[in-house]
């Protein structure tokens, strides 16, 4: 098949072994029930490159039909109290902001022109959000994630150890 250059080769496991469930460490809680503020907002795009709801792969829409975040710029979160970072031999990172996918903003997304070609967030700067934050070891950026506290913890880096007033609602009404 063809020259030199257009060769494939092919790539192959050998000896593949399973490792024990929780070894591998994909992203990491920093804090848990962090509050910030929005200092830059993110800007969504949408799979499939044309109008939401005609591309391929369902073009972006969600399944009620409304536009969808599938990537795009992330936005930034300022902490109210930095958070650090720390490896064995380093010295400690402090964490001042983190990022905000657009597929994790709050109220999701909507179609901000009448084809659907662009889409818009519901958040502005200088929002307040209550989130975890994480650091994704992947990439190496910390990040927002989903929480189930509805008031910031009393520590950045506690994790849920506070007060009945920072406890997980669904923990609160079981004491």
């Amino acid at each position: 098949r063809g020259g030199r250059g257009s060769q494939q080769t092919k790539v192959s496991a050998k000896r593949i072994r399973f490792l024990p469930p929780g070894s591998v460490e994909f992203e990491r809680v920093l804090g848990k029930g962090v509050a910030g503020t929005v200092s830059l907002v993110p800007c969504p795009t949408l799979d499939g490159g044309g109008p939401a709801g005609g591309g391929p792969g369902g073009g972006g829409r969600g399944e009620r039909g409304a536009p969808q975040a599938v990537g795009g710029t992330p936005g930034k979160v300022r902490l109210d109290s930095p958070l650090s970072i720390s490896k064995e031999g380093e010295d400690a990172r402090v964490i001042e902001e983190v990022l905000l996918p657009p597929e994790l903003c709050p109220g999701g997304t909507f179609a901000a022109n009448r084809d659907g070609t662009k889409l818009g967030v519901w958040i502005k700067e200088g929002d307040r959000l209550l989130f975890d934050a994480v650091f994704d070891v992947a990439e190496g950026a910390c990040r927002v994630a989903p929480t189930v506290h509805l008031n910031p913890a009393s520590t950045p880096a506690s994790d849920g150890a506070g007060g009945a007033e920072d406890a997980p609602q669904d923990q609160r009404e079981k004491k």
